[in-house]
């Protein structure tokens, strides 16, 4: 803007210079992406039959496209599958400064000028408003350093090109850099994807090096950003990389310089002021004419924070805009005049107007947190930014204020948040989309051993564990969160001190604000090794003799069960033993039942001693016994028989009421092939058994084989 020019009214009909390609709402995909391509135009649009806009069809449009999860599924077909509906549009007489404020608040980068019919006369992109809002003038004192966006995302070029896609869309970016060793040796681009667009599916799946576009031009921070852009336009290029020693530190683009020119509305202030100071002899009417002027050019209106002009010498508000005025509640005239002072919580010296006026003059402007009063006594926490600006003898401060309410609300509630899920006895861990831990609560510390300093950006599987799941455990997971439900489910995990412990765990898919993207998972665990260790104890009590310690009947059943489906499986030998006390009773009423418990615990152990570790011993009630003797035929079930009835009658049991001698009667039986009930056998076992006694006890006796004949009884 020229240094004695006037404000002047520039609508959206200067700025139209090209006329629109706009398509059928039936126009074929392929063929919508070709023309985009081979005009290349960042944009499409659709008109009705009164030539007014319905639909558009943009770059940013393409890559969320190609980053769809379900376009495999259901691709759209045409034009009308795509396009966002309605337009976005302006009337041709706008100011396009109004216009560009609209635009940038819808997050838009296209805007269609229309007539006062509605029929379309262009498009205005964010490009042309940097031609015409004092392109100049406004960047001419900046550098790339303070516009350039820091730490661009970046990929490397062993990457796809469908990651490229998928991030460029999550992230809402326009670009991807591409490095190789940390260099950055090219890009990919919202233009590149129409391209690629075009590509079979099988493409997808390229590396980005064969891809990219290169070499990335590059320039230095310290540039200035009028260069800068000037080299972009020369270059036909909207993004540069930003360099410093070789190595990549930000990027540049068309956007932030058009974003740098909302940055110099404090500079409009300064040069309006110092303009209008030639212009009056007086101060009063210096500053009235200054007044005029502003409201003139209604260039604080533009702002959304706060702006109030204070008259350095008496901290008087002589101008405001409107934003101001909603924050602190005043009319505009009534918020003209007051003083500065009326306007700050007196919590601090320092923050006082004085205190301001002193820390601004020293370096001319300064950065502080402050307390706003509104009109009604409400107190709002800002951030004024404040700026000095001195003028043959005027000096005034031009201040800019940022409601931090709703931050400050924000992170209130996240503190809250944060301070209840430390309070939860389960262990909660929030992970991206690589499993890298995120932020975990102190239950996950007291869970794992591990800080969250630690943990931080690590995957739990580096962490804890334990080996123990097989490969296709963790398969069964990912199938389930990446289909977006909720995995629910135990296992064994290691601690950092190496102990194993169980733990029942939920893990849940978060998905991005619009839903079409899974960007975290929240896990939420809870020790169980407790519980897992009173479950197996109460197991093993249900199947255990307390007296004996050998199993119980339900036990013994159990383990008869699965040596006989072994037994049908393999062909090998299973028999049997049945076995009691004899004269048991006389034992009871001679020594009393505290001795006859000794007498049975003497002979489960005697007996256990002399059995196989693959033999099972229970007790099936009072004084009778069984045995299961797995790989044994008939014969070697007999020798066990004898072999354990001899040792019970050698071997006396030693109790409070000295030595008690017992015997044992002992049936023996085959567990057939082809009973169709294991327990057929013991009842077998259980006849010997009534043979043995009858014979005078103290010895064995044998069940006969099965006969074929016998097998087909019923």
């Amino acid at each position: 803007m020229p240094e004695n020019s006037s404000y002047k009214t520039v609508t959206l009909s200067s700025l139209v210079n090209h006329v629109p390609v706009t398509i059928a709402p039936d126009t074929p995909l392929p063929e919508v992406l070709a023309i985009m391509e081979n005009s290349r135009i960042s944009c499409l649009l659709t008109v009705d039959g009164h030539d007014r806009p319905i639909g558009i069809f943009t770059e940013q449009d393409v890559v969320r496209l190609l980053a769809s999860p379900t376009l495999e599924q259901s691709p759209p077909q045409t034009m009308a599958d795509v396009m966002h509906q309605p337009v976005f549009a302006l009337a041709a007489a706008t100011d396009y400064r109004d216009a560009y404020r609209e635009m940038m608040a819808r997050r838009f980068r296209h805007l269609a000028v229309v007539n006062e019919e509605g029929k379309l006369l262009g498009v205005v992109s964010e490009g042309d408003f940097m031609h015409h809002m004092g392109f100049e003038y406004l960047v001419e004192l900046k550098t790339v350093a303070s516009a350039m966006t820091l730490a661009p995302l970046t990929l490397d070029v062993t990457d796809t090109l469908s990651s490229a896609a998928r991030l460029m869309a999550e992230k809402r970016i326009s670009c991807v850099l591409i490095t190789q060793d940390g260099e950055p040796v090219g890009l990919v681009t919202e233009r590149d994807m129409v391209r690629f667009s075009r590509m079979g599916k099988t493409q997808w799946r390229r590396p980005l090096a064969e891809v990219m576009s290169g070499p990335l031009q590059t320039v230095t921070p310290d540039m200035p950003l009028q260069q800068a852009a000037k080299h972009m336009e020369a270059s036909q290029v909207r993004r540069l990389g930003v360099v410093e020693a070789g190595r990549l530190i930000g990027l540049i683009t068309r956007h932030d310089v058009v974003k740098a020119l909302q940055g110099r509305y404090i500079e409009y202030l300064h040069e309006t002021i110092q303009r209008h100071h030639h212009e009056v002899q007086q101060a009063k009417a210096e500053v009235g004419l200054l007044n005029q002027k502003l409201k003139a050019y209604k260039l604080m209106d533009h702002v959304s924070d706060a702006v109030l002009v204070v008259l350095a010498s008496t901290g008087m508000v002589v101008e405001v805009n409107a934003s101001a005025c909603r924050l602190l509640g005043y009319e505009h005239t009534s918020l003209l005049q007051v003083q500065l002072d009326t306007l700050l919580r007196p919590n601090r010296p320092s923050r006082g107007w004085a205190g301001l006026s002193q820390s601004v003059q020293s370096q001319g402007r300064g950065t502080f947190h402050l307390d706003l009063i509104t009109r009604e006594g409400r107190v709002v926490p800002c951030q004024v930014d404040i700026h000095q600006v001195n003028e043959d003898g005027a000096d005034h401060l031009v201040l800019v204020a940022r409601d931090l309410s709703d931050l400050m609300a924000q992170g209130e509630q996240l503190r809250l948040q944060i301070q209840a899920l430390n309070a939860l006895d389960h262990a909660v861990v929030i992970t991206d989309t690589q499993t890298a831990v995120v932020w975990a609560n102190a239950a996950f510390t007291r869970l794992t051993g591990y800080e969250l300093a630690e943990a931080v950006g690590r995957k739990p599987a580096e962490l804890v564990k334990s080996g123990l799941q097989d490969k296709s455990f963790y398969e069964r997971i990912w199938s389930t969160i990446l289909a977006g439900q909720v995995w629910r489910g135990e296992l064994i995990n290691r601690r950092k001190d190496g102990q194993l412990y169980d733990e029942e765990m939920a893990i849940t898919p978060i998905y991005s604000g619009t839903g079409g993207v899974i960007t975290n998972f929240i896990a939420v665990k809870q020790d169980i090794t407790e519980r897992k260790a009173l479950e197996a104890q109460l197991r093993q009590l249900s199947i255990t003799d307390p007296l004996t310690g050998v199993e119980n009947r339900r036990g013994f059943m159990v383990q008869l069960e699965r040596l006989h489906a072994r037994q049908r499986r393999h062909g090998h030998g299973l028999s049997v033993l049945m076995f009691d006390l004899d004269w048991f009773k006389h034992v009871n009423d001679q020594y009393g039942h505290a001795v006859g418990d000794e007498v049975l615990k003497h002979v489960t152990q005697l007996v256990g001693q002399r059995l196989r570790r693959s033999d099972h011993l229970g007790r099936l009630g009072g004084e009778e016994f069984a045995v299961l003797l797995p790989d044994t035929h008939l014969e070697g079930a007999s020798a066990t028989a004898d072999m354990l009835c001899q040792s019970v009658a050698k071997y006396p049991a030693m109790t409070v009421a000295g030595p008690v001698q017992v015997t044992v009667s002992v049936g023996v039986a085959e567990v057939d092939l082809y009973d169709p009930n294991p327990e057929d056998a013991l009842v077998r076992a259980d006849q010997a058994l009534y043979e043995a006694k009858a014979q005078g006890r103290n010895r064995v006796a044998v069940a006969s084989p099965q006969t074929p004949a016998s097998r087909l009884e019923p």
